[in-house]
């Protein structure tokens, strides 16, 4: 089989060489550039390490006050949550999430952005369910980074009501309470755990 060489493979074949020279010519640019990112990724790690340290990565971020994108509308979440019995808390530093489980399993996260400002509360539903709410509200959308069938999110500075956010994490609690088996739901709502 032979190669034909047309004018746009040609474009692109100098175009790499030409950043490979680059690369190659101004290596100081390129370490300048490393060294950068890993500063950045380094100072965000020491942020988390202090907020661990000091405690405050067990909270959810209070609201940004006014209107606007991100502000956490639902203050109550996690004095919610945590008042249900046999609920674990923890942040999975690697996606910076503050997760809620039962059992070892999650059934609630809230998704924080790199300035630590909620961005998404993901919950699971049955999938019909979740599907019907997500043509009913427009904060309600497929699980964030989650299986979208049966996990959806809701955005935090949105428009669902109070009420019936705490009825779908209720459900959510209920539906992974119910999927471990019968001897460590007895051992959770009898607190043995």
């Amino acid at each position: 089989m032979r190669f034909i060489s047309t004018r746009r493979t040609q474009r692109i074949f100098r175009l790499q060489s030409t950043e490979a020279y680059q690369l190659l010519m101004y290596p100081e640019a390129v370490q300048r550039m490393i060294v950068a990112h890993f500063a950045e990724a380094k100072d965000r790690l020491d942020k988390m390490n202090n907020r661990l340290s000091q405690g405050q990565a067990q909270r959810v971020r209070e609201p940004v006050t006014g209107k606007g994108r991100n502000c956490m509308r639902y203050t109550w979440i996690d004095a919610y949550l945590l008042a249900k019995t046999g609920v674990t808390k923890d942040l999975k530093k690697e996606w910076n999430w503050i997760r809620y489980q039962i059992g070892g399993k999650m059934f609630a996260a809230v998704c924080l952005d790199q300035h630590d400002v909620p961005y998404y509360i993901n919950l699971k539903l049955d999938p019909e369910e979740g599907a019907f709410l997500r043509t009913q509200y427009e904060d309600i959308v497929p699980g964030y980074y989650s299986n979208k069938v049966h996990w959806n999110s809701v955005k935090p500075d949105g428009a669902v009501p109070d009420d019936l956010l705490k009825d779908l994490l209720d459900k959510s609690y209920q539906l992974v309470l119910g999927g471990l088996s019968k001897k460590k739901q007895r051992e959770i709502l009898e607190g043995t755990e």
